[in-house]
């Protein structure tokens, strides 16, 4: 019983002495308490009751250039230190002089829950952890380019907010201990778009958003952390980009929205449960993957995945679990080349797979949802993606016919006729004539023809994603 109790004290004794007290050197002039350094202000504590704040420049003709107290404003949960409630509570606008550079104190603002305004001068470069978590009522806050460091937590459960800009200067949306996310739990928060210059997305920077539709990341993104973006429940639409390389753990887990999304060919590893609970049918995982998860497409628990087809090339490697539960996924099943680790992987563990060796193709085609395998692999030939003629023609419904003799085909759907030769470079649509950029030609024993001009001749729209490199075909 009494090493319990020692043992007790220690942490006690241990925990108090991590919390910072009030410095010895400690002064007060007026609203505000603080501490001279190098002929510096910092301000340490508001001790005034006005509900709009103007912190002054200078305080006895010395700059003021730091905001460095735990909960200077409001109340710092971490340390248990700031100023009352009924203070806190009053503020409704602070403005911030442009002789501060410093606000690294940590939950400056935390708790000010009627704190509406916030002007921050481009002569800040550091903001401290949780500085305005908790502001519930903060509706929008223009981060400064000045700024190149940014704690933990800055705007969490800051419900109200629903538009930030990012300063171009960082280069990573921070995380922090305990997973404590950049906006976690900002739930008016609608759309994000990662500014060109970033590379890291935080643990859990987005976490629990659940008003958040859409996010976008510029081409400098290199790794989504883990639950990045967990729990984002209303996400509908993921833009990623060529740069990107790895997906964490729960990054989208339980983005129960997210029905789709297009993997870049950039991404090398995509971490356990990354897609967790999102209603997706079916995924490309491009060529280049080296390592996914057995539960990357599941959450703990879940039996109920809406994967049905997914797509995996010969370049996961046998670190990569996958096949070996497939009872996670109970309607899925796994395409794959022939003597790939998936394949052998799936075999081994008597799960579902198909061999398809299209699945190694740098190029996919997808039509009304559904992508197209083929025995030769589509290719770019002059900036144009050829495609098997035959597949193509076959997969939206029109029949095919082939003379040897002429070397010209011959398709048909509808009302709509198109003949083409080998070799040519003109394209008949009910006897029209139309240009190619590129001709049809023959590579690998099949006809190869330009994926768009095909499509677009039988009246379908073509789109193609440069991130994923895919062709998608609907109508």
């Amino acid at each position: 019983m009494k090493r319990k109790i020692v043992s007790l004290l220690l942490t006690l004794v241990i925990s108090l002495t991590l919390i910072p007290s009030p410095p010895a050197s400690a002064l007060t002039w007026g609203d505000y308490e603080y501490e001279l350094l190098d002929n510096q202000v910092t301000i340490l504590r508001y001790l005034g009751t006005d509900r709009d704040i103007v912190i002054p420049s200078s305080i006895k003709d010395k700059p003021v250039t730091k905001i460095g107290s735990y909960g200077a404003f409001g109340y710092s949960v971490l340390s248990g230190r700031g100023v009352s409630k009924e203070v806190r509570e009053a503020i409704r606008s602070v403005t911030i002089p442009s002789t501060v550079t410093d606000m690294s104190g940590h939950g400056i603002f935390e708790g000010c829950v009627n704190l509406t305004s916030v002007i921050i001068p481009n002569s800040v470069t550091v903001l401290g952890n949780g500085i305005f978590r908790g502001c519930t009522s903060l509706e929008y806050v223009e981060l400064p380019d000045s700024i190149t460091s940014i704690g933990s937590g800055v705007f969490r459960d800051c419900t109200s907010l629903a538009n930030i800009s990012f300063p171009s200067g960082i280069t990573e949306i921070p995380t922090g201990a305990g997973s404590v996310g950049f906006w976690e739990g900002c739930t008016s928060l609608t759309n994000v778009s990662i500014p060109y210059g970033v590379e890291i997305i935080g643990a859990s920077a987005f976490s629990g958003c659940t008003a958040l539709t859409t996010v976008t990341l510029s081409a400098t993104v290199t790794a989504i952390d883990g639950s990045s973006f967990y729990g984002c429940t209303s996400l509908i639409d993921v833009n990623m980009n060529l740069g990107l390389k790895t997906i964490g753990n729960s990054a989208f887990g339980g983005c129960t929205s997210l029905k789709s999304v297009i993997i870049p060919i950039t991404v090398k590893s995509i971490a356990y449960q990354a897609f967790g609970n999102c209603p997706i049918e079916e995924i490309i995982i491009p060529y280049g993957v080296e390592s996914i998860n057995n539960s990357t497409f599941r959450l703990a628990n879940d039996k109920n995945s809406a994967l049905v087809a997914v797509y995996l090339p010969s370049t996961i490697l046998e670190k990569s679990m996958w096949g070996m539960y497939e009872d996670n996924y109970p309607n899925m099943i796994s395409y794959a080349p022939e003597g790939s680790f998936v394949a052998k992987n799936c075999a081994r563990w008597n799960r579902s797979y198909i061999i398809d060796n299209s699945c190694d193709s740098p190029i996919h085609v997808v039509y009304n949802g559904k992508r197209i395998s083929f025995d030769v692999n589509p290719a770019v030939i002059d900036g144009r993606t050829m495609v098997p003629l035959r597949a193509i023609f076959e997969t939206m419904g029109a029949s095919v016919d082939w003379d040897a003799n002429t070397q010209i085909v011959t398709a048909a759907r509808g009302g709509t006729t198109i003949s083409l030769a080998i070799g040519s470079n003109t394209l008949y649509v009910n006897g029209t004539a139309k240009t190619l950029d590129v001709p049809a030609q023959a590579i690998g024993g099949r006809t190869m023809v330009p994926a768009r001009a095909i499509a677009e001749s039988f009246g379908a729209d073509v789109t193609w994603n440069g991130v994923g490199y895919i062709v998608f075909i609907s109508e």
